[in-house]
């Protein structure tokens, strides 16, 4: 108890577990393409570094999980910046911006790339 039960040296570890992670996710090229074995270890390593985190209170929301709906949730997403790319092709820049807007609202982050549009939960 002398010490906070050493949390900085806790911290320093989950930010050391983060460093591997995001090493493995760019010596693997995974921004642009993963495999299946690929994304299973890095959804340990995330669930890893969640469950870790949320021992010292640094996420105060439950992580999400592995459900039935992420691959509806994938495709719905994939049609919504499709359409957005629709608007921004049209010049309708008022659409695209409510698109993405209401979509940050809801706690998505849109970043916009030469390849398109990724999406990402915040």
């Amino acid at each position: 108890m002398n010490d906070d039960f050493n949390t900085g040296a806790a911290i320093g570890v989950l930010f050391e577990l983060r460093r591997v992670l995001n090493a493995f996710i760019g010596q693997n090229g995974l921004e642009d393409s993963i495999d299946a074995d690929q994304k299973a270890a890095l959804r340990t390593g995330l669930q890893v570094l969640r469950e870790l985190a949320s021992i010292l209170g640094v996420f105060f929301r439950p992580p999400i999980g592995d459900t039935a709906d992420d691959g509806f949730v994938d495709d719905l997403m994939q049609l919504v910046l499709e359409l957005r790319a629709d608007m921004r092709a049209t010049k309708n820049w008022d659409a695209a911006d409510k698109i993405r807007d209401r979509l940050t609202d809801l706690g998505v982050t849109i970043e916009d790339r030469k390849d398109g549009a990724r999406w990402a939960r915040s």
